[in-house]
């Protein structure tokens, strides 16, 4: 039941607030990274929830 209220959240997070077109735009200083800064950072915020 719990991670249910999660899923609606984090839906609504990303209907109202972009989240995804957000975190497209953040940048870092890495060189030449595989992986741009928003690839790593989603994956981390939700990793965060499960914990």
């Amino acid at each position: 039941m719990r991670k249910n209220y999660f899923v609606k959240f984090v839906r609504y997070m990303k209907n109202v607030y972009y989240l995804e077109r957000g975190l497209n735009k953040l940048s870092d200083d890495r060189v030449n990274p595989t992986y741009c800064t928003g690839q790593v950072i989603l994956p981390v915020l939700l990793g965060f929830y499960g914990t």
